[in-house]
C-alpha cells in the first residue's frame, strides 16, 4: 500500500498507474471475443497511452506534478488504474467468467467513471461491469444479465441489483431512473432487491481541482482528506439524497417498492479525482439509502447494510493494494 506522507490515505504511484494499464491492455488482448478491439483515438486507448507514460514523465527534471495535475490527465490515468485494479482482483475469482460478456463495452465508449461523459449503452454497461467486479472481488458469487444487471449470492440469499447511471440533475429524471430500477429488481425471483446509482456524471469535477490561474494553470488542492470527502458529500451525495427524499414524499412515487418488502434500498456511488497537498488521489464514496429511510419504514431491517459495507470496503482495499 502507498500512503500519502501527511494524510496517510491510500494513493497510487506513477509506476502502479503504468502497471495497471499494461495489465489491462494485455488482459484485453488475450480475450477471445473478436469485438474487443482497442481502436486508435478511442477514449480507452487515450487513457491507456497516458497511463503507460507516467513513470517516464515522472523521471524528468521539471516538476511533473505541475505538468500532470490537470483534471483531464489525472482523471483518465487514475480512473483507468482504479478500473484495472478492480478487474484484476475480480479476475482471480471463478465467477468473473459471468462478467466477461460486458468486456467489449470497455472499447466502445469512455470507460472512465472518474469524469463526466455522454450517456451511451456501452458506458452504462461498463458501470455494470464495475459493480459486478467489486462484488466478485469481495468473494461473492455474482452473475450479470440484461435484467437484472447484476445478481449476487450471499449465503442462501439472492440479491437482484439493477445498475443505473445518472446523467441529469433533474429530480424527476432521477426519480424515473430509480423507479425503473425498483421495478426491474422486483420482476425477478431473488430474495432482495437493491438499486445501484452511479452519479459521477452528475457532478462538476472542477469543484475538486479548481482552476485559480488559467495562464499558469494553477489548481487548488485540499489540505486534508477529510475536507475533500466533506466536499464530495456536500456537492455530490447530499443533492442526490435530497432529491430522492423529495421524490419519495409523493405517495405515488416508487409505489411498487413501497408495497414489496423485497426492495431494500438504493446504493449511491460517486468517483472523482483531486489533489491532497501535491498528491493526486481518487475520491470514492458510497451511501446507502435504505427503505426505512426512503419510506420512513422502521418495521423492516435486513442485511442491506452489511452487503453495502462489504462493497465499499472491497473497493477501497483493492485500490490501496
Amino acid at each position: 500500500m502507498i500512503l500519502h506522507p501527511y494524510t496517510e490515505i491510500p494513493i497510487t504511484s506513477f509506476h502502479k498507474v503504468r502497471d495497471n494499464a499494461l495489465w489491462l491492455r494485455d488482459f484485453l488482448s488475450k480475450q477471445k471475443q473478436p469485438e474487443i478491439q482497442i481502436e486508435k483515438g478511442s477514449d480507452l486507448e487515450l487513457a491507456l497511452s497516458i497511463s503507460e507514460k507516467f513513470p517516464n514523465w515522472a523521471e524528468e527534471e521539471k516538476d511533473i506534478l505541475e505538468e500532470l495535475k490537470t483534471p483531464e490527465i489525472l482523471s483518465k490515468a487514475i480512473g483507468l488504474s482504479f478500473l484495472a485494479s478492480i478487474l484484476s482482483e475480480a479476475a482471480r475469482h471463478l465467477s468473473f467468467k459471468n462478467a466477461l460478456r460486458l468486456l467489449p463495452d470497455l472499447t466502445k465508449s469512455n470507460p472512465i467513471m472518474h469524469e463526466a461523459s455522454e450517456s451511451t449503452q456501452p458506458r452504462n454497461a461498463v458501470f455494470e461491469l464495475e459493480v459486478a467486479s467489486i462484488f466478485i472481488a469481495s468473494g461473492l458469487a455474482t452473475e450479470t444479465f440484461n435484467e437484472p444487471d447484476v445478481r449476487v449470492h450471499v449465503t442462501e440469499e439472492v440479491w437482484d441489483i439493477p445498475c443505473k447511471m445518472i446523467y441529469s440533475k433533474e429530480p424527476a429524471t432521477l426519480g424515473d431512473r430509480v423507479e425503473e430500477g425498483i421495478n426491474q429488481s422486483l420482476k425477478h425471483k431473488g430474495d432482495f432487491g437493491l438499486v445501484v446509482l452511479g452519479i459521477s456524471n452528475r457532478i462538476d469535477h472542477e469543484n475538486f481541482m479548481p482552476l485559480f490561474d488559467e495562464n499558469e494553470d494553477i489548481r487548488g488542492s485540499f489540505r486534508t482528506p477529510e475536507a475533500a470527502y466533506k466536499l464530495l458529500g456536500e456537492k455530490a451525495l447530499m443533492p442526490v439524497i435530497d432529491d430522492l427524499f423529495i421524490q419519495a414524499s409523493n405517495p405515488d412515487r416508487f409505489l411498487n417498492g413501497r408495497q414489496s418488502s423485497k426492495f431494500r434500498g438504493i446504493l449511491v456511488i460517486v468517483h472523482t479525482v483531486c489533489l491532497i497537498g501535491k498528491a493526486p488521489v481518487t475520491l470514492s464514496r458510497t451511501a446507502l439509502i435504505g427503505r426505512r429511510d426512503i419510506f420512513r419504514d422502521s418495521s423492516i431491517y435486513g442485511p442491506e447494510e452489511g452487503l453495502c459495507k462489504r462493497f465499499h470496503e472491497t473497493a477501497l482495499n483493492i485500490f490501496a493494494k
